[in-house]
């Protein structure tokens, strides 16, 4: 399974995430630019929802 996470699920969702195994060099490089664009994401919006 290249490029899947395996994840351990427990009675909450996902408990732990095992990793993504070996993976190609552009998709090591397309997550790593994904990272960035995911944080100010989730920056932007915590912040929307502790305004509103």
């Amino acid at each position: 399974m290249k490029g899947r996470a395996k994840v351990r699920l427990g009675k909450n969702g996902v408990e732990e995430v095992l990793g993504l195994g070996s993976l190609f060099d552009f998709k090591k490089e397309g997550l790593e630019n994904l990272k960035t664009e995911l944080k100010a994401s989730i920056k932007k919006g915590i912040k929307f929802a502790a305004e509103n």
